[in-house]
């Protein structure tokens, strides 16, 4: 089964995402419109789901299963990086919020990715200064990210903010509701994918759209990113297969 979940993977690299990346001129990213092609090819091989229980509607993959996958997809020209906002979601989202967003998120529909770094925070999490304070029935966020992939297409994402008071918190964002501005960056690699630095000029958000306890988002960063470094890994160890190869 894990053979042939690479092997699927495989062959939509060479089928969908290869000529697709082959016809965009020097300079030009990949649009939402292409990337929710590559989405809904991947579905049938659980991408989006990934390691989400089938309970909640994900792809009930283990880590072991999702690693490979993602292994196997590093080889096209364009590195389909894990889908962060469902795994986030699911890890704390209520009830509510999950069925909300989550049917969206594995569909394909949407284009997603998480904002977290900033121009000046590193491994510091004080140093983070996009701030949210709650207005009312709305948090207002001011601030910016860099080097947010996926910044320029997505429809939804998951912000890391800062109270002010040293708490971190994680919002989630839809475009439609909560516009942000961005603008594509230079990247040493990944030429094809949208990079973007993005800024918060007094951006509303619902105050329903809180992840989990407020203040709590430093822990909830350390929980997600374990995993997400090691498939970090393992797509090098794709790339590096190609060039083999």
């Amino acid at each position: 089964e894990q053979i042939g979940l690479q092997g699927g993977a495989r062959d939509v690299a060479r089928t969908v995402i290869a000529p697709r990346a082959a016809a965009l001129a020097p300079g030009e990213k990949l649009s939402a419109a292409d990337l929710r092609v590559f989405f809904k090819a991947l579905k049938p091989l659980g991408y989006l789901g990934s390691t989400i229980s089938k309970e909640y509607g994900g792809s009930g993959l283990t880590y072991v299963d999702y690693g490979l996958l993602l292994e196997a997809l590093a080889s096209g020209p364009v590195v389909m990086g894990e889908i962060v906002p469902p795994r986030t979601i699911n890890y704390l989202g209520s009830p509510e919020q999950k069925k909300r967003w989550m049917a969206k998120l594995f569909s394909g529909d949407w284009v997603t990715t998480a904002m977290i770094t900033e121009p000046q925070a590193g491994s510091d999490m004080r140093a983070f200064t996009t701030t949210a304070v709650l207005q009312g029935d709305s948090y207002v966020v001011n601030g910016k990210k860099r080097w947010i992939k996926l910044g320029g297409v997505s429809d939804l994402v998951t912000l890391m903010v800062s109270d002010g008071k040293g708490g971190l918190s994680r919002l989630v964002l839809e475009r439609e509701q909560s516009p942000w501005h961005s603008r594509e960056i230079d990247t040493v690699g990944i030429k094809n994918l949208s990079f973007v630095e993005v800024t918060f000029d007094n951006v509303r958000v619902p105050k329903e759209n809180l992840l989990g306890d407020a203040g709590a988002g430093g822990e909830q960063f350390h929980r997600g990113i374990e995993s997400s470094r090691v498939f970090v890994g393992i797509q090098a160890v794709g790339i590096a297969r190609q060039a083999l190869d």
